[in-house]
């Protein structure tokens, strides 16, 4: 892919970063043996009925472990705040992936208690020493009152210890008019 093909779709997907995104993802989609973790802040803002904005932040941090290039498992913890009370995040998965030479696909699911629900998610790495995440992930949530929704979202990866994310996403009507922005830097 030449690189002016890959910032206009980094700067595609920045863009409609204004419409946000559940979850961030600072990880990228080649997986490192052994363990590692990271360490992210993100704020979420929408507009909520008659035009209010809503905010808030979250803290989020995961822990994986990789058993070879190909399979890792993950747990996250984190919270949201400020909410009356704070509200506590968890999640578990796990993550394949076939390293190529410049390119990285890359499959994640994860499970989260609270609200019950399912998060496959497809991950393209690019660059031999992956310098951009490019994901789209579908949130199906065990209730039949609330709808699936899908979210995209990108993640650059500089000095090789900082993550900036931002994406799009399809929130759910019963929780937002529109949906909501998130960026976030782990």
């Amino acid at each position: 892919m030449s690189k002016k093909l890959i910032l206009c779709l980094a700067l595609l997907i920045m863009g409609m970063g204004v419409l946000g995104c559940f979850h961030p993802i600072y990880s990228t989609a080649k997986i490192d043996q052994g363990f590692h973790c990271d360490i992210g802040m993100a704020a979420n803002a929408w507009i909520a009925g008659g035009g209010r904005i809503g905010r808030i932040g979250r803290i989020d941090s995961e822990l994986r472990y990789g058993f070879s290039d190909y399979f890792q498992i993950h747990c996250c913890a984190g919270v949201i705040f400020p909410a009356e009370p704070v509200l506590p995040i968890y999640r578990l998965g796990l993550q394949t992936a076939v390293p190529l030479e410049s390119v990285t696909p890359a499959f994640r699911v994860e499970f989260t208690p609270f609200p019950p629900y399912l998060a496959p998610t497809l991950l393209l790495g690019l660059g031999q020493n992956e310098f951009l995440t490019l994901g789209g992930r579908v949130n199906l949530i065990a209730d039949p009152h609330v709808y699936v929704f899908p979210d995209a979202f990108i993640t650059g990866h500089l000095w090789s210890r900082l993550s900036i994310f931002t994406g799009v996403g399809f929130s759910d009507p019963m929780f937002y008019d529109v949906p909501v922005v998130t960026l976030g830097v782990g």
